[in-house]
């Protein structure tokens, strides 16, 4: 598979980075190369900060959407903010104005062995829609990690996720999988 990564990727091996206070945007309809795509990735890392970071619609004032769009792209995952691994702090980060075609979409993800806490995140405005897929998965936060996360004070509305004929959409507010929730 192809990884595509969007803005910011913080790689192996790197402790105390802090993203914050950035604005990350789409303009035009994207279309990622490859079946992964994130506006913010990190590999792995101790003590990563993400913080303060606005990730969706189409203009610097916030107006307009994120297009991703059902072309090359349906059989993809992307998340708005992905932890692949490692310890990391997740807050007041707003994930919002998103029109997806794709097989699933995370507004915050948390995967593998990471940990760390998800506070204060604001989450709205998400659309999924597809034909051409069987599930169709859209959360707001989606963690299927080993590690230790706490949750609190995020606020997450407005997510619509449709199919059409016998396929089936699968929308989760948060959704904790294999992780420990405190």
């Amino acid at each position: 598979s192809t990884l595509t990564p969007g803005y910011v990727v913080v790689s192996s091996n790197t402790t105390n980075t802090e993203i914050s206070n950035n604005r990350m945007y789409a303009s035009k309809t994207v279309s990622p190369a490859g079946i992964y795509s994130y506006g913010i990735i990190t590999s792995s890392g101790t003590n990563t900060s993400i913080i303060s970071n606005v990730i969706g619609s189409g203009a610097k004032d916030g107006s307009g959407t994120f297009t991703i769009p059902s072309s090359g792209a349906t059989a993809a995952t992307m998340a708005g903010i992905y932890i692949k691994s490692g310890s990391a702090t997740v807050s007041n980060n707003t994930v919002a104005g998103f029109n997806v075609y794709c097989m699933s979409f995370s507004s915050i993800w948390l995967a593998s062995s990471s940990s760390g806490s998800v506070s204060g995140n604001t989450i709205n405005d998400i659309k999924s829609n597809t034909t051409n897929t069987t599930v169709i998965a859209l959360s707001g936060i989606y963690a299927q990690t080993s590690g230790t996360f706490t949750y609190s004070g995020n606020t997450i509305s407005n997510l619509t996720n449709t199919a059409g004929g016998s396929f089936i959409p699968i929308t989760k507010g948060i959704y904790v999988g294999t992780a420990s929730a405190t």
